[in-house]
Order: structure tokens, then C-alpha cells, then sequence
């Protein structure tokens, strides 16, 4: 098993401005969406939209452990493949037991536009939302085209992502410190950063944008139907 291990606040707001762009997450404050997490849960909305949750190693890995033994675990951290690919890839070659040195880089393909909070991108937003919620009823060629043509249209801004601010790192910390200090527990290993509410380590620069989400919509498990609510 390899894990890769990103700042769980970091990736929670990676996760939160996918969906956002996407015209998936009706809460346009990252923090309150943060805050909704239970009871979106107990509405019956699916694991992605449980962004801290998501991030919370130390409990994943401890269940890991049930079932794996403690060598058969590699553990890699988001920055190291971002900041040192070729090595860290080099690690991983020698944990699975395959020849070294193929790979020297990492391209950031993963870039993502974001959306702004503008009332028309809040209509193209609720009709994808609408239409992800009826498309198994509609023809099989329709909804592709449509939900392609919506998202385009929120994705036309064109606007770099918003990164994380230490007012909003302060609010989630005290969310994730008992999950960070049982990793660091279970590993050895110091994630003192992550509960640092002015680390802005986990926060790159924001790329340009070079397109849309959209075409990766199909892949994301979607809340029920009726749960389209804060």
C-alpha cells in the first residue's frame, strides 16, 4: 500500500474549490462548507463532500494496520512528489521492488479554474446541479452535451484559484490537531505544520489557468438528489 499524505487542510480546500468550479458545492465559504460536513453525512451526500474527513490520516492509517503490515506501508508526503519528484518516485520504485530512475518529473495537470460567486454562474451551477440529479431519466446522449455546455459556461471566467488564508487555516486546525497528533503517533513522524495556523507550505502558487473541470465530473460520487442544501 502507498498512502500520499497532503495537508489535510490543504486538501480539503483543493476538494472544496473542485467542486465549487464544478457547479457541485452550493457553499460558496469554504470554512462553512467545512462545517456542514455531519450533517451532509447523515442527509445521505457522498464521501466527497466530507473534505476534512477525507484528510484524516491517522485514523485511516491505524484501520490500514488491521490488515497490513507496517513495512508493506509506504508513506509519501503531497510535497515531497511536488517539490522532489524524482526522488521520491525513486522510493517508490524501490518499495515495489521495480527498476529506478524512468521518471524525473511531475507535470501539474490537475489545474483547475475557479469559479466566482457571481448570481449568474449560482444558475448555471444549480441547473448542473438539477441535471446531475435527473440525468439517469434523460436519453444516454443528452446530458453529456449539456452538462459540457453548462460547465464551459462556469468555467469561462477563467480565474486562478484562491488560496488558503491563515483566518481560515485558524478556524479548521483545531478540527484536524487530535487526528494529526494520532499519525504522528502512529508513524513516528512530525506533521507539526499542518496544525500550524501560519504555515503556508501546503499553498504553491496558483497556477495559470489552462481549462475546465468539467470533463471530470463523471468520476465524483454525487450527494442525493434532494440534498442539494446547506
Amino acid at each position: 500500500m502507498i498512502a500520499v499524505l497532503r495537508d489535510p487542510i490543504d486538501r480539503a480546500h483543493s476538494n472544496w474549490a473542485h467542486l465549487w468550479s464544478a457547479g457541485l458545492e452550493t457553499e460558496g465559504d469554504f470554512v462553512r462548507a467545512c462545517s456542514y460536513e455531519k450533517q451532509r453525512a447523515a442527509a445521505g451526500w457522498a464521501s466527497f463532500w466530507q473534505y476534512l474527513d477525507l484528510g484524516r490520516y491517522g485514523g485511516q492509517i491505524q484501520r490500514a494496520l488491521q490488515s497490513f503490515a507496517r513495512e508493506d506501508i509506504l508513506l509519501i508526503r503531497y510535497r515531497e512528489l511536488r517539490e522532489t519528484p524524482a526522488e521520491t518516485l525513486d522510493r517508490v520504485s524501490t518499495f515495489l521492488g521495480v527498476e529506478r530512475g524512468f521518471i524525473a518529473d511531475v507535470p501539474a495537470e490537475n489545474v483547475t479554474t475557479q469559479a466566482s460567486d457571481s448570481w449568474p454562474n449560482r444558475l448555471v451551477a444549480s441547473a448542473l446541479r438539477a441535471g446531475h440529479a435527473v440525468e439517469h431519466k434523460l436519453p444516454e446522449a443528452w446530458w453529456p452535451r449539456i452538462d459540457g455546455f453548462l460547465a464551459r459556461h462556469l468555467q469561462s471566467e477563467q480565474r486562478t484559484r484562491q488560496p488558503l488564508t491563515p483566518d481560515q487555516r485558524s478556524a479548521l486546525v483545531p478540527l484536524i490537531a487530535d487526528d494529526v497528533a494520532l499519525l504522528a503517533s502512529i508513524t513516528g513522524e512530525s506533521f507539526d505544520e499542518w496544525v500550524d495556523p501560519t504555515w503556508t507550505g501546503g499553498n504553491r502558487s496558483p497556477l495559470q489557468p489552462s481549462g475546465r473541470i468539467g470533463t471530470a465530473h463523471g468520476s465524483i460520487d454525487r450527494p442525493i438528489p434532494n440534498a442539494d442544501r446547506g
